[in-house]
């Protein structure tokens, strides 16, 4: 397949950047259109996939490019979740910012076009909603408004962001996807890097003890 070049210099919602929380809102507010408009071809290519196999997915799993599990985890103890509700998404309880974790997805396929095409619609054409502050909300509740069921549970967790230097990649513990109770280690919670993304929008959950679901 061809690899998708993300968009330079994609136009940029004015309310969204300036509703947006947190610091740099002018280059997260750039990166966040870039990621929403990234996740299109994610379906394109599912739907040719299906097309090409003659049958469809049983589940979809997204996980964005820069990250990565350090610890396996067991796929059947969401299965039966997934299988037994239509229209569901479920990611990790980790890392929500009041919103829902934007790095990985589990969901079922009939939920595939509003999860990977509904955030760009939305950007474009919808009001934000009155909870809005970051990518983790902006997505949350425009699944929610889509009618999509999210599953935050703490089965999926340990979810770490990978960089590339010197040819290989390498490990940065991600502030608040490793806090003891998400899977990572107390000595990974000291590195908080100026060029993450959405890690300095500022203060808010950063965990949640049981599955919920809306």
């Amino acid at each position: 397949n061809t690899p998708y070049i993300q968009t330079e210099n994609p136009i940029i919602n004015e309310d969204y950047q300036e509703e947006l929380g947190g610091v740099r809102m002018d280059i997260r507010a750039l990166n966040h259109a870039r990621m929403f408009a990234a996740l299109v071809p994610c379906y394109n290519e599912m739907v040719q996939a299906s097309k090409q196999m003659g049958s469809d997915y049983d589940v979809v799993i997204r996980i964005r490019e820069d990250h990565a599990f350090t610890e396996p985890f067991n796929i059947h103890t969401v299965f039966d979740e997934l299988t037994s509700n239509p229209r569901t998404v479920m990611t990790s309880s980790c890392g929500g910012y009041d919103g829902m974790n934007d790095r990985f997805a589990i969901l079922t396929p009939d939920a595939a076009y509003d999860y990977f095409v509904g955030p760009i619609l939305s950007y474009y054409t919808k009001p934000l909603h009155e909870k809005f502050r970051n990518a983790e909300t902006f997505i949350y509740y425009t699944y929610l408004s889509l009618k999509l069921k999210v599953i935050k549970t703490p089965k999926i967790f340990n979810l770490q962001k990978f960089r590339i230097f010197n040819g290989g990649p390498v490990l940065v513990p991600v502030f608040q996807l490793t806090f003891p109770e998400c899977g990572g280690s107390i000595e990974d919670k000291i590195i908080k890097r100026e060029d993450d993304d959405d890690d300095a929008s500022g203060s808010g959950s950063r965990s949640e003890d049981n599955i919920v679901t809306s």
